[in-house]
């Protein structure tokens, strides 16, 4: 049996969608599978983890939180794979934009979590 990892993710604010740092606005979010079109923006400059190795996975799906008016810019990514009884997240990554104390938006690895929890 291998040994347990952490995720270590910084959930900074429980929204119903993601908040704007800096004006406090929300914005109505999605989250969808990755698709192969998506992995243009989803290099080394704004992720730290291998995202194409984790789609080419055939017992995980990678999932994208986006804005609905925005589809085109990814927030966010989480690595799942359904078990039998649970769901197993393997990933979980912010944005680059989304990180430290200048971050752009709020909220997203709590709604990327909520929706593992609500698979």
């Amino acid at each position: 049996m291998s040994p347990a990892r952490q995720i270590s993710v910084e959930i900074d604010k429980l929204t119903r969608s993601i908040e704007n740092a800096w004006t406090g606005e929300s914005f109505t979010t999605a989250v969808l599978p990755l698709t192969s079109d998506d992995m243009k923006a989803v290099g080394k400059t704004y992720w730290l983890f291998d995202w194409k190795a984790e789609t080419k996975s055939k017992e995980k799906q990678v999932f994208k939180l986006v804005i609905k008016d925005n589809a085109h810019v990814i927030q966010g990514l989480i690595s799942l794979q359904e078990r039998e009884d649970h769901v197993f997240m393997h990933l979980i990554e912010s944005h680059k934009l989304n990180k430290g104390e200048k971050k752009l938006y709020l909220g997203v690895a709590g709604n990327l979590i909520a929706f593992a929890c609500k698979l």
